[in-house]
C-alpha cells in the first residue's frame, strides 16, 4: 500500500508534539524538537503530490512487463501464477492504472526479470538481446528521472556541466 509522504510528515510532527517533546526535559532539547517540528510541517506544505507522474511511471513499468512476458510466453517459458494472471490483465486492458500502486508494479516487475533471466537459456541470442535492450532502456530512463526527481538544482549547476547541459538533463527526466 503507498502512503503518501504528507502523510508520514503529519504523522511523524503528531508524534514529536505529543510524545516527544512532553518528555523532553532539556528547554533547549525541547526547543529544537519543536523547531524539527515546525521544519516537517514546512516540508509537507512544499511537497507535490504528482499523480502524473506516478501513473506515467506505473504505465511504464508495465509496458517493459508485457514486453518480457510476451517472451517468456512465446518460448514456453514458465510464468508465475501471479505474473501470468498481472500480465493477462494488462494486455486485455483490464486493468486501471489508477489502481496499481508503484510498489504493486515494481513487484510484478522484479518477477518479470527474474522469470525473463531464468528462462534465458530458450531465447535466441537476438531474441534475449531485444528483450534485454527494452529492459534497460527502461531502467536507464527511470533512473534518471528518479535522480532528477530527487536532486537539487545546485546538481545542474556542476563546474563540469554547462547550465544548457544541466537543462537538458532536467528536461530528460521531467
Amino acid at each position: 500500500m503507498w502512503i503518501p509522504v504528507t502523510t508520514y510528515i503529519e504523522k511523524i510532527s503528531a508524534a514529536l508534539e505529543k510524545r516527544v517533546a512532553p518528555e523532553v526535559t532539556s528547554d533547549y532539547a525541547r526547543i529544537q524538537v519543536y523547531a524539527a517540528i515546525e521544519l516537517l510541517k514546512s516540508l509537507g506544505r512544499k511537497i507535490e503530490y504528482r499523480r502524473d507522474l506516478i501513473r506515467e511511471k506505473t504505465n511504464r513499468i508495465s509496458k517493459v512487463i508485457l514486453t518480457i512476458c510476451k517472451a517468456v510466453v512465446e518460448k514456453r517459458g514458465n510464468v508465475p501464477e501471479d505474473l501470468n494472471n498481472f500480465f493477462l490483465t494488462l494486455e486485455t486492458g483490464q486493468i486501471e492504472q489508477d489502481l496499481l500502486s508503484v510498489e504493486e508494479s515494481e513487484g510484478m516487475l522484479r518477477k518479470a526479470i527474474d522469470c525473463f533471466f531464468t528462462s534465458r537459456s530458450q531465447f535466441e541470442k537476438t531474441d534475449f538481446t531485444r528483450v534485454e535492450d527494452s529492459l534497460r532502456e527502461f531502467l536507464t530512463t527511470t533512473s534518471i528521472q528518479d535522480l532528477v526527481f530527487v536532486t537539487s538544482d545546485d546538481f545542474f549547476d556542476r563546474e563540469d556541466m554547462t547550465r544548457a547541459e544541466g537543462r537538458e538533463l532536467k528536461k530528460a527526466g521531467s
